[in-house]
């Protein structure tokens, strides 16, 4: 079972544990002047896809309220999803997520941190084209 606080210590992130038990991690996105940060969350425990399956670390933040998004987006959001590879977009209650799912086997703490900056940074993006704010 892979341990997703020692591996956040481990990358030096600051992070804390909502009632859900998972870890939010506050990214600044240090490339953008304007100081912009971005909430991300990691999964406090690992899932399974199926019964007996391999176990899966879930990365995700928040892009923007749905209500915010025009409805011919979607389809370009579907087809970003197929183009990103090792992410995509997901839909959760009223929000507009992106989201890495990842293997938790062999899982490190440099390759975590590099998922979390990659979800950071692809949700924020997303978020630069629905708000003027930085809301997430």
């Amino acid at each position: 079972m892979v341990d997703i606080e020692n591996l956040l210590d481990e990358a030096e992130l600051s992070y804390e544990i909502d009632d859900d038990g998972d870890y939010n991690v506050v990214m600044s996105l240090d490339d953008e002047e304007d100081g912009r940060t971005q909430l991300v969350i990691v999964s406090g425990q690992a899932q399974q896809a199926v019964e007996d399956g391999e176990d899966f670390v879930h990365v995700w933040s928040k892009a923007a309220d749905i209500s915010d998004i025009p409805t011919r987006d979607f389809k370009e959001l579907m087809a970003d999803s197929s183009q990103l590879g090792a992410g995509g977009w997901e839909i959760a209650g009223d929000n507009l997520i992106f989201t890495v799912k990842t293997l938790a086997a062999g899982l490190d703490s440099e390759s975590l941190n590099e998922i979390i900056d990659f979800v950071a940074s692809t949700a924020d993006q997303k978020e630069l084209e629905y708000s003027d704010e930085d809301v997430n």
